[in-house]
């Protein structure tokens, strides 16, 4: 080979033929002789991406590489056809990858087909009509603190982890959201509202270095309100912010909080907190599903917490969330003894 790049291609040729080599030079052969593959597909339509940020297109390039290149994405993208998705798929299955992740990489191949019948380059997209593979898992991912358990677990946090994991459950927002405020985004109305306006976050590049960006969706670039307790706890954050420049929750060497050193805090602290009586294992995200439950059992619509959250849909609200209402088992109880309890 002239290349050590095309000789890796080679290899991974041949393993997705089974070590046949007649099979896998005859697939190299056409790759380089032009055939758009459904590799090259793929990596045109990352290319024509407009919105996405730099984890996204690192995260897509991934997916290729890892899940589709050395299998399906060898096919000439022109003659794909429906049966041959469904086999990707149960290859995917039988390698053991999840559902939603089989479901992710699904989106993206078929978001590439779109795109090539957009170009008028084939006439329709086989991804269409599939029957994903449904998730078996019976438990619920998320983990609801009520006020009793967060109170264990705040109890074993100590500054400035405490102030921003306790603005974090009490305003729900994103990890990424919360550690990008600056103090220009606190602010006080005339009528004497607190309010955070949302509009960056920390957000990784195609290098994965880290750098403050665009929030995850334009829905989640929002404004939210703040009660008067908990704007007067991060109050001397937001001046200090205000004349170092910075952002208003720094870690303990002064810089902006990361993930990984506050995942190490928070880890310890739940650790102690089971000790004392906890017996939950959140995630640091739990602490916006559990603000989400609060404010639902508060009284609070569903579709102002969309809002509040910054969900793109109501549809991922209500998935998440709509159990949590207080309201739904007694009213559908109430409609079932009203439809059914003179019959029984």
């Amino acid at each position: 080979m002239d290349s050590e790049e095309s000789a890796k291609f080679l290899l991974t040729v041949l393993l997705a033929h089974g070590s046949n080599v007649g099979a896998a030079l005859d697939s190299a052969t056409d790759y380089f002789k032009g055939k758009y593959t459904v590799t090259r597909m793929i990596e045109d339509h990352i290319g024509l991406l407009t919105s996405a940020n730099g984890y996204t297109v690192r995260r897509y390039k991934g997916n290729l590489k890892c899940h589709i290149a050395a299998t399906l994405g060898q096919m000439d993208a022109t003659e794909v056809e429906y049966r041959d998705i469904v086999a990707w798929i149960k290859g995917m299955q039988s390698k053991g990858l999840t559902s939603k992740t089989i479901a992710n990489v699904h989106g993206l191949i078929s978001a590439a087909f779109n795109s090539m019948v957009r170009e008028k380059k084939r006439p329709d997209n086989p991804c269409k009509g599939v029957s994903l593979p449904k998730s078996e898992a019976t438990e619920e991912t998320a983990t609801f603190l009520t006020p009793d358990e967060w109170s264990i677990v705040e109890a074993e946090l100590s500054q400035p982890y405490k102030a921003f994991f306790t603005f974090l459950i009490h305003t729900g927002l994103r990890f990424s959201e919360a550690s990008a405020l600056e103090a220009r985004d606190f602010q006080t109305t005339a009528s004497g509202q607190h309010v955070v306006n949302v509009v960056r976050a920390w957000t990784k590049d195609e290098d994965n270095v880290s750098y403050i960006g665009p929030t995850k969706t334009r829905q989640s670039k929002r404004t939210i309100g703040l009660p008067a307790s908990g704007f007067a706890k991060v109050r001397p954050l937001i001046l200090a912010a205000a004349k170092s420049g910075g952002p208003v929750f720094l870690n303990t060497a002064g810089t902006h909080i990361d993930h990984r050193r506050a995942w190490g805090v928070w880890d310890r602290a739940i650790m102690k907190a089971q000790s004392k009586g906890l017996t939950k294992r959140p995630r640091i995200h739990d602490l916006r599903h559990s603000n989400a439950s609060w404010l639902l059992h508060a009284g609070l619509d569903i579709y102002k917490l969309q809002k509040h959250l910054g969900h793109r849909s109501i549809t991922t609200t209500l998935d998440r969330y709509s159990h949590l209402l207080p309201e739904g088992l007694r009213d559908t109880t109430a409609a079932m003894d009203r439809a059914f309890g003179q019959r029984s």
